[in-house]
């Protein structure tokens, strides 16, 4: 699934970084019981904490508390932030059981 770059507070250098999760494939990749989900960022698997906003109004999923998706992006150099208008895409390709893999399109 296609899935894009989400700015956590204000734009600025040091911003957090999330990934926002279109609403209609959220229901169809994400199960409402997972409390967190795994993602491979270049063969490094990470936990993220599903928020229980995720269901509601915020359909992202925010960075983990060791910024692994900061990481990510700035290893593959992305800039942070981002022009205004244009957030990255990358692809969000569902393993199963709560198990997923990042990549760039």
């Amino acid at each position: 699934m296609r899935v894009t770059a989400w700015p956590v507070g204000k734009k600025h250098p040091d911003m957090g970084i999330g990934l926002n999760i279109p609403t209609r494939e959220r229901g169809k990749y994400f199960d409402r019981s997972w409390e967190k989900v795994y993602i491979d960022l270049d063969g490094e698997v990470e936990e993220f904490k599903i928020r229980a906003g995720f269901w509601h109004t915020c359909n992202e999923i925010a960075d983990n508390p060791s910024k692994a998706l900061r990481k990510w992006f700035l290893g593959h150099g992305q800039p942070i932030p981002w022009p205004y208008g244009k957030a990255p895409a990358f692809e969000l390709e569902p393993l199963g059981g709560g198990h997923f893999k990042l990549r760039y399109i």
